[in-house]
């Protein structure tokens, strides 16, 4: 039986699939540090937001109860109605995240990549996840069943993943009915033919409707036009606000200031190619890929509803995490205090499970095993002194 858990495994195993297929076929993929931002990305969402999409259901369930006029029932009409009813609310909230520039800063991280990999799929803005909800509520008062919300979502989820990838060309008839991957190419890219274009999540007539729709007629060049100059996921997420602040203190006007912020979103020209895009030194590679399977193995622990853990040792998981997502990015930045915060994060570690053995709150036999894990990451750290 497939769980969330499971899923997402299964998920990370095609991106990793689709990395080597793209390596051995010689056709460009994303750097090392690219894939490490979109994972980083994606474990950040899903930490900040742990058991939101749950209180979003109680939410919608309670909304239908008490606005629908008439619950409306299961049934393959209903299905049909649902599917369409779902992907026109994500392509109303998708072409709002591009039109208006407080909602943009919330949705540019997804589009921050410079490569398109399945990987880009993982990279969602913390923020955004809660601004979709807001589109998606009206399908409460219409009286849509919650079950057939979640399995629709879900779906629509998962269809997502598959069309950020370069190894699918174009689908033939099904071009014309579906949001294919050639479709979503388009939408990813920074030239101006194709800002703002392609919104569809699994239909693309809405586009053919609304006037948005562009064909592939090229590879686009990916990207967003105001690049930023860091890896880390906590720099994605905050630096769009950042920018959109900064032009918004320097309006004259209040009425230009806040149409700098419910308007359109400007760019400032300011993207060039940058050492963004270079990896890390060779000695550091297998380091940094053992720490993130560390974090993977956490984060999965943490977002368990079941286990053995109780709620101090999987908060203090959850924290060993956030931080460890900060001080490997620094890493994979080249940023100069990037040995400081690793060795900080070692030793902060160790202190935290020798404190949580010694007041009984964890065994002892796990505690050594994360103490030599501990000690292993300083020698391999200091082994690599430049």
């Amino acid at each position: 039986m497939f769980t969330l858990h499971s899923i997402a495994a299964w998920l990370l195993v095609l991106v990793a699939v689709e990395a080597a297929v793209l390596r051995v076929t010689r056709r460009r993929g994303a750097s090392e540090n690219d894939y490490l931002s979109s994972l980083f990305c994606g474990l950040l969402d899903q930490l900040v937001n742990v058991g939101a999409f749950v209180a979003f259901v109680g939410v919608y369930r309670a909304v239908r109860d008490a606005y629908a006029p008439w619950p409306l029932p299961t049934n393959p009409l209903t299905w049909a109605l649902v599917v369409l009813a779902h992907d026109l609310a994500y392509y109303a909230f998708h072409r709002a995240s591009h039109r208006v520039a407080f909602l943009w800063a919330a949705h540019e991280v997804h589009h921050q990549s410079e490569s398109y990999t399945l990987a880009v799929s993982l990279r969602q803005g913390t923020v955004a996840t809660w601004v979709s909800w807001a589109f998606y509520l009206p399908l409460a008062f219409v009286g849509f069943g919650v079950e057939q919300f979640v399995i629709v979502h879900g779906a629509h989820q998962l269809f997502q993943f598959f069309v950020h990838t370069r190894l699918v060309d174009k689908l033939g008839p099904l071009e014309w009915l579906l949001a294919t991957p050639s479709h979503h190419r388009v939408h990813h890219g920074r030239e101006e033919a194709q800002i703002d274009r392609n919104y569809g999540g699994f239909l693309i007539v809405w586009d053919r409707l609304f006037g948005t729709f562009t064909p592939e007629t090229k590879e686009p060049v990916y990207g967003v036009p105001d690049e930023i100059q860091s890896w880390s996921p906590y720099w994605a997420n905050l630096e769009p606000y950042r920018r959109l602040l900064r032009k918004a203190l320097r309006a004259r006007s209040l009425r230009e200031a806040i149409a700098t912020v419910f308007g359109p979103p400007r760019s400032e020209g300011s993207y060039a190619p940058s050492s963004r895009l270079d990896a890390p030194p060779a000695d550091l590679r297998v380091y940094t890929a053992v720490q993130t399977v560390g974090v993977l193995w956490i984060t999965n622990i943490v977002l368990r509803s079941e286990g053995s853990f109780g709620p101090v040792v999987r908060g203090a998981m959850a924290l060993w995490v956030l931080v460890s997502l900060g001080s490997i990015s620094a890493m994979a930045d080249g940023r100069p205090t990037w040995r400081s915060s690793e060795r900080a994060r070692i030793a902060l570690t160790a202190t935290s499970v020798a404190t949580l053995a010694a007041t009984s709150v964890t065994s002892w036999v796990p505690s050594v095993f994360w103490l030599a894990a501990c000690a292993l990451s300083a020698y391999e750290l200091e082994r690599r002194r430049p």
